[in-house]
């Protein structure tokens, strides 16, 4: 039998038909924002249901409280490994106590089974996940990236951008991120993000504040 799959922002899971109608859900719903991460499972476990899927692993893009709350419930529920990338350590050592900062329910740290080293495909079952490291948001932020299907966590918003003025954010480093994905990722490309609803390169490229002068600023070094 074979398995294809699709992440829902933080999750990876596989689906055995149609791989674009988990996107076609995310898409009706508003995506499945990082808030379902931190608040339980019920909105996850339906969508697997529905979907007929069969999870196989975990990928965070960062560590923050809003991305991480449901982790552990997961790897429980469905036996499945967590992945993510290596430079995160800090914020993710940080969850219980930044839990109590936000008076948000304090749930115990999720255990790494394998921290993201360097930029290496992620492979499962006949699915490929390309890594692309975005920090600036959190030291250890990280693209992923399926097909034409681009998953950015928080580093950029349809018309923002990822927030720096928490532990481990740096401006400096954002802005080179972001000039990445606009040098590397195709401009029509679907960018899922952390919240909010989908969008393109293209249109953030035209659009949004944040990148206009970075690109003018690649433009202007050609």
């Amino acid at each position: 039998m074979k398995h294809l799959g699709r992440p829902v922002q933080d999750i990876s899971i596989t689906k055995e038909s149609s791989l674009e109608k988990i996107f076609e859900q995310m898409s009706k719903s508003g995506g499945f924002e990082s808030r379902n991460l931190a608040n339980g499972l019920d909105v996850l476990t339906v969508m697997i249901k529905d979907n007929d899927c069969t999870p196989v692993a975990i990928i965070n893009t960062h560590a923050h409280l809003d991305h991480i709350g449901a982790v552990e419930e997961l790897k429980n529920e469905y036996s499945i490994p967590f992945y993510l990338n290596e430079n995160e350590k800090m914020v993710l050592d940080s969850y219980e106590v930044t839990c109590q900062m936000f008076q948000m329910p304090v749930k115990s740290t999720p255990t790494v089974d394998r921290w993201i080293s360097n930029e290496s495909d992620l492979e499962f079952e006949g699915l490929t996940i390309k890594v692309m490291f975005t920090p600036g948001h959190t030291p250890g932020g990280t693209t992923f990236i399926i097909e034409n299907h681009v998953f950015v966590g928080d580093t950029l918003f349809r018309g923002s951008v990822g927030r720096t003025d928490l532990p481990g954010g740096n401006w400096g480093v954002l802005e080179e991120s972001l000039m990445r994905m606009i040098e590397e990722i195709p401009s029509n490309h679907i960018v899922h993000s952390g919240h909010g609803p989908e969008t393109s390169l293209e249109k953030e490229r035209q659009e949004n504040p944040f990148l206009i002068p970075l690109e003018k600023q690649l433009n202007s070094e050609l």
